[in-house]
C-alpha cells in the first residue's frame, strides 16, 4: 500500500493534497481502484488527464464520497 497522501502538518493541521492519483484516490477511501474506474466511468467521480495519467481533484472525490447514498440497517 502507497503512502497515505494526507500529512499531518507539525502545529497537528491535515495538510490535503490537491490532486490524487487513481490509487491515491482508493487508498484515501478504503476502496479498490476498480471501484475509483468504475465511478469514473459512470460519471459519478470526475476524473482529469494529464497525458496517459487520470488523476482525481481532491474536492472531487470528497463530494464523490459524500454524495453516496446513506447507510440503511435494512442493507446490512
Amino acid at each position: 500500500m502507497s503512502k497515505s497522501p494526507i500529512e499531518i502538518k507539525p502545529e497537528g493541521e491535515w495538510a490535503e493534497p490537491i490532486v490524487l492519483t487513481v490509487r491515491e484516490a482508493a487508498d484515501l477511501s478504503r476502496t479498490s481502484r476498480s471501484t475509483i474506474y468504475e465511478a469514473l466511468q459512470r460519471g459519478e467521480l470526475v476524473g482529469k488527464k494529464l497525458g496517459r495519467r487520470t488523476l482525481i481533484l481532491f474536492d472531487d472525490l470528497r463530494a464523490y464520497l459524500e454524495g453516496l447514498p446513506s447507510f440503511d440497517q435494512g442493507d446490512a
